[in-house]
């Protein structure tokens, strides 16, 4: 493996010189500059990554924190990070919190061990190093400078505005689990728009998002409400596990029981019958804190620190229609 000391050889010039040029520490001449570019490129030169990391105190890696790698809006969410990162040379560390907070103090130490050169987060964080570039997704945190978000406002709306269209008696909203807040503050935003319209309804809150306790929750709502007929869930994939568990008992959707999730994941369509629900665009999300998280590290101009994206209803046939 080629090192330092033969590309200084090879460059004519010292070992110190082609720090300066590989780690961008301090003047080489133009005419220099060319020379050692050419002698890397004749002895395909690659600079050690942590060699230059713990001089520069960063890298080229990004650290990701996700609630949930098992619900499929998360996975998405990282590809468009990934995608936007990529091409600029950057790599992704993802830690999934499995909802468990103790694990953020871990990741946590991991990305500053390995000198991350920002934090993108879908998840509650401690105070971290304020040199730390961060930005916060698919939550609405107050303390945080730099957020990108759906428009959950805009997402109640449009579920109360298809409600109407159907016909409806026994209404319950699942809120999200206690630990987090952006599930509740979806929640929040529907039970204002039902108070608006007039609409009365029960609410239930999740114990979690984690597919045992949302298969848990689903048996315990129809036990909590038996004549329940309309079901506002938490997101899609304990709408599907209500579902699956409102045809287990004998209920007919949308027949009997009507049922409309969040977050459009994949398989909502693969539902019988298929979910409607609210899309958030979980893939652009990504690339937009991507973006923003980028403009923070290279120090450019950010015109706009929080930003909404908006969202759209998927109407297909888990709604009846009135009449």
């Amino acid at each position: 493996m080629v090192n330092i000391k033969e590309v200084a050889k090879r460059a004519q010039v010292s070992p110190a010189t082609i720090s300066r040029y590989i780690n961008n520490s301090g003047y080489v001449s133009g005419k220099t500059s060319k020379k050692v570019e050419k002698a890397i490129q004749e002895l395909n030169y690659v600079p050690n990554e942590v060699a230059r990391s713990l001089f520069q105190k960063k890298s080229k890696l990004i650290g990701f924190l996700l609630p949930d790698m098992g619900n499929p809006f998360f996975p998405l969410m990282a590809q468009g990070i990934e995608d936007y990162f990529y091409p600029h040379g950057y790599h992704v560390i993802t830690g999934n919190i499995h909802e468990d907070q103790t694990k953020v103090a871990s990741y946590l130490q991991t990305f500053q061990q390995n000198f991350v050169a920002g934090i993108i987060s879908a998840v509650h964080l401690p105070k971290i190093a304020e040199n730390t570039p961060v930005v916060v997704i698919n939550r609405s945190d107050e303390d945080s400078l730099y957020q990108v978000k759906a428009d959950y406002k805009q997402a109640a709306k449009l579920m109360i505005d298809e409600l109407k269209q159907t016909s409806f008696e026994d209404v319950v909203v699942i809120s999200g689990p206690k630990s987090l807040e952006v599930a509740n503050i979806r929640s929040s935003y529907i039970h204002d728009a039902l108070d608006k319209e007039g609409i009365s309804y029960h609410t239930m809150a999740s114990q979690s998002f984690l597919l045992k306790d949302v298969m848990h929750s689903a048996g315990r709502l129809f036990e909590l409400y038996p004549h329940i007929d309309t079901i506002f869930a938490a997101n899609d994939l304990q709408a599907m596990m209500l579902i699956q568990k409102a045809q287990y008992l004998g209920y007919r959707v949308p027949k009997d029981i009507q049922i409309i999730g969040f977050d459009d994941i994949p398989f909502s369509e693969l539902t019988v019958p298929k979910l409607t629900t609210i899309k958030q665009p979980a893939y652009e999300m990504g690339q937009t804190a991507a973006k923003m998280l980028h403009q923070l590290i290279t120090d450019e101009i950010i015109t706009e620190n929080v930003v909404t994206l908006p969202v759209e209803l998927m109407s297909r046939d888990t709604l009846r229609k009135k009449g």
